[in-house]
């Protein structure tokens, strides 16, 4: 017999989040200022509702109106989740010593338009100021659409709403991660894994350097906020694609002058990799990313490292322009992902170790075929360097071969989501989660 240890997430079943009809988003009029040429609509965020909204418990809902061009009014319903909790440490890194930092004030939701299935939406709410992104699916011609910030000013933001596809951009990222020699990939049928309601959890160690920090107007609180959005945004699509999340246990950055002096993608890795092993060998973490304002670096990682503290690393190089018209905050969103799948076990889908390579984007690594063919790329393509693009979900065979790895993994432990329903007899405070740990016998899970 074996004993099974699951942490055991209950809620009660709340009532979706009406804010007294006080919307979160509050629709502003056309800015004199906005010089676009294209359909847009705009809004700011609700003092009082962002503050009702703080209370929301993890994956208790709110219900959320946007104006979308080309595709009219849509209800959205977002739940609340977290990538930040109690016990994750926050350091500044500054020429006086480390100094802890509070967590940012966020509400980080994901979720879908109704009455339109496959579509998702992402957003990471702060006080003054939102971003995010809304993909309609294919049975609304999978349009992208953006949530951008006007300006990245102090005081209240004006948010911008707008079709990916009316702002062209240039998302020229290149990966330095050399393909590995060899992968096993396992049929569909036996990567069944934990069901849609139970999660493995990736546990992420994230240091910023000083261009990082340079790159948000050093501004502490905004590089926080940034660090964890693109963190935000990335686990709710492993959540989504791979039933997986991310939780920081640690977020650190450097006010002042960092110790990475290479600006060289691969040099960068060992240096991060190099000092990681001698300072940090003790801090708990399934990897470790350092994420740089370094300009045109791209991203480079160690393959199927999870749990290694001595390869468990990756050197992410983030644009953080969030600005209209600037998607800076999608292509950090896919280059992180990219480089974490990496971790996680998956290659390039353009690599011959897939036998056969799931798509011809970019030279074939290794020899089994020649030329390029551009097509829809998905998170671990070179597509996003063609005309046709890059989707921010995983190919299916990739959720195959990372959902084993995940489930293999002794650093990734199975987090339980689901709804309780409690008797009228039994007093439980609104919006105040509960824990159990639970013990199982049988199965085969950490």
């Amino acid at each position: 017999m074996r004993t099974l240890y699951l942490c055991l997430f209950v809620f009660a079943t709340l009532p979706i989040f009406a804010a007294e009809n006080q919307p979160l988003l509050t629709p502003e009029k056309w800015p004199a200022s906005f010089t676009g040429k294209h359909a847009a609509s705009f809004y700011s965020i609700d003092a009082t509702a962002f503050s009702q909204a703080r209370s929301l418990a993890d994956d208790e809902s709110i219900m959320l109106t946007v104006q979308l061009p080309k595709l009219g009014t849509v209800e959205i319903r977002a739940s609340r989740f977290r990538v930040i909790d109690e016990q994750t440490t926050i350091t500044a890194m500054t020429a006086n010593g480390p100094m802890p930092v509070p967590p940012p004030q966020s509400v980080l939701l994901r979720g879908r338009i109704i009455d339109i299935p496959d579509s998702y939406v992402i957003l990471a709410v702060y006080p003054n100021w939102c971003t995010g992104f809304i993909t309609t699916g294919p049975l609304a011609l999978n349009r992208t659409y953006r949530i951008s910030p006007l300006s990245n000013g102090s005081g209240k933001q004006t948010m911008v709403v707008y079709d990916g596809t009316d702002v062209p951009s240039v998302n020229d990222w290149n990966c330095g991660t050399l393909d590995p020699t060899d992968v096993h990939t396992p049929s569909e049928k036996n990567a069944d894994g934990p069901q849609a309601v139970t999660f493995r959890q990736i546990k992420l160690s994230i240091e910023c350097d000083e261009p990082f920090y340079i790159d948000h107007g050093r501004d502490l609180t905004k590089a926080t906020q940034y660090a964890e959005a693109v963190v935000a945004a990335s686990s709710a699509i492993y959540e989504r694609d791979v039933t997986a999340t991310h939780t920081i246990g640690s977020l650190m950055v450097w006010t002042t002058t960092d110790p990475y002096t290479s600006n060289l993608p691969d040099e960068m890795l060992v240096q991060f990799r190099d000092r990681w092993r001698t300072l940090n060998g003790t801090v708990n973490r399934s990897v470790a990313h350092l994420f740089s304002g370094v300009n045109n670096i791209g991203g480079i990682a160690y393959v199927d490292q999870l749990c290694n503290k001595q390869w468990g690393y990756a050197v992410v190089g983030t644009n953080n322009n969030v600005t209209y018209p600037a998607a800076g905050y999608v292509w950090d969103t896919d280059v992180f992902s990219h480089e974490l799948g990496h971790n996680v076990g998956s290659p390039h889908t353009h690599s011959c170790t897939w036998n056969p390579p799931i798509d011809s984007c970019y030279t074939a690594e290794g020899s089994c075929f020649t030329g390029t063919k551009a097509t829809k790329g998905t998170i671990m393509s070179y597509c996003h360097l063609t005309a046709q693009g890059t989707e921010l979900v995983f190919h299916s065979r990739v959720v195959t071969l990372m959902k084993n790895k995940l489930n293999a993994s002794a650093c990734t432990p199975l987090i339980s989501l689901f709804d309780l329903t409690v008797p009228a007899s039994v007093s439980v405070c609104n919006g105040n989660p509960t824990s159990i740990t639970a013990t199982a016998t049988g199965g085969t899970g950490m």
